[in-house]
């Protein structure tokens, strides 16, 4: 569970997941130290517990994140799914991200049950890379919407056939 919540944006480029402001995370950071600072004053010639610095330390490498993806990805932050340059790309939460070119791109395969969703995409001549990013099922929908909305007949969205089928992570089936 995050501290903020995150909002979801869908536009004509992309799906992201909006980041909370630098300035909150700055916010929550100053209210953290002035609190550890309250309880060092309050522990005077006792011991002061390393316990009261851990939030600030955990607050201070949120904003220090929130701002290197804002600088990199800009106001929206890292997108989940987006079209750009005649490329697709899709971004895990963590992890590296599948970039694909359209021109080359034959299908993309939107693969199993919600919630452990793959993303294949398959090439012309039959190669695939796939992705599982492992998003929230809000994600995933407005995800999946975005695709089929800018891809259209390029993408197909395939549940598992049995509940085996999704056990064993058997991948998609579809006529080549």
């Amino acid at each position: 569970m995050a501290i903020f919540p995150n909002r979801i944006v869908r536009t004509d480029e992309g799906v992201w997941l909006s980041q909370v402001p630098p300035w909150t995370h700055a916010c929550v950071l100053i209210a953290l130290l002035v609190a550890a600072g309250i309880v060092a004053f309050f522990s005077r010639g006792k011991r002061l517990p390393g316990e009261a610095f851990i939030p600030a330390a955990i607050a201070a490498g949120s904003l220090v994140q929130s701002v290197r993806e804002r600088r990199r990805y800009g106001q929206l932050g890292r997108p989940l799914v987006s079209r750009f340059n005649g490329s697709l790309n899709i971004s895990p939460r963590v992890g590296a991200e599948l970039k694909v070119n359209l021109s080359t791109t034959k299908k993309v395969v939107v693969y199993g049950q919600a919630g452990r969703r793959i993303y294949r995409a398959v090439d012309n001549d039959g190669s695939y890379v796939e992705i599982r990013p492992e998003w929230g099922r809000s994600e995933e929908r407005e995800a999946i919407a975005f695709l089929e909305n800018a891809l259209g007949p390029l993408v197909l969205v395939e549940v598992a056939q049995t509940e085996f089928a999704a056990v064993r992570g058997d991948g998609p089936y579809y006529d080549a």
